[in-house]
């Protein structure tokens, strides 16, 4: 029988500073930033199940992302406050966010080093992905219906939003020879020579976040 032991052992330490600004002449903004470690000696449950020694030492987690930075800005017209007394600009919002993530760890192999390096001498998690950033856009606008007397026959709401506008290229997942999320080395293909012709194939789209793409919502309350 398989019996486990939680012998393991990890931290976490960080400070957030946040800002916001509340709602005042049709606008809202706030800034966050977080800094933060998490150190330990796995990474999840099973890291050191077939080890014939347990790890003594620390290192950053597969989650350590050491500093994260979120900013919004939203405008706000409610019923009855127009722009510029233009007909049909009451009652909508549009809201911009932005995200900077710095790259979470990754073990490299003795492929990813220029110079000779043996495996015996990598540390776990010593290389680091490329920073995350996206920014996304929100529009909202409502038409209130109503009859005599101000009775309400609902409300007819339209939302757009568009996700990583700037379609920024965000890595998830490298592969440990280059460090990049769709190639791999030389000595990749050298050692694997009837894979030559699948240089597309590593490619995989599931090593970064979605790219721009947009979503349109119509509700009806009433």
């Amino acid at each position: 029988a398989t019996v486990a032991y939680n012998s393991d052992y990890g931290k976490t330490r960080g400070v957030e500073i946040q800002i916001d600004r509340s709602l005042k002449d049709h606008y809202l903004w706030g800034i966050s930033y977080t800094l933060s470690y998490a150190y330990g000696k796995s990474s999840d449950d099973e890291s050191n199940m077939d080890d014939d020694e347990l790890e003594v030492k620390e290192f950053p987690l597969n989650w350590d992302e050491r500093h994260s930075l979120s900013t919004y800005f939203t405008l706000v017209f409610a019923k009855g406050e127009t722009l510029f007394d233009l007909p049909y600009t009451d009652n909508w919002t549009i809201g911009m966010n932005t995200s900077f993530g710095s790259g979470t760890p990754f073990t490299p192999s003795t492929e990813f080093f220029v110079e000779p390096t043996a495996a015996e001498e990598i540390e776990t998690n010593s290389e680091r992905l490329p920073w995350t950033s996206t920014t996304d856009i929100k529009i909202s606008k409502t038409f209130a219906f109503s009859g005599e007397n101000d009775v309400s026959y609902g409300n007819l709401k339209l939302d757009f939003n568009i996700y990583n506008i700037f379609n920024k290229v965000n890595t998830l997942a490298v592969y440990a020879d280059t460090g990049t999320w769709g190639t791999r080395s030389a000595e990749f293909y050298a050692n694997n020579p009837n894979l030559a012709n699948y240089a597309e194939v590593y490619a995989n789209p599931s090593n970064i976040g979605e790219r721009r793409h947009y979503r349109f919502g119509i509700s009806y309350v009433w």
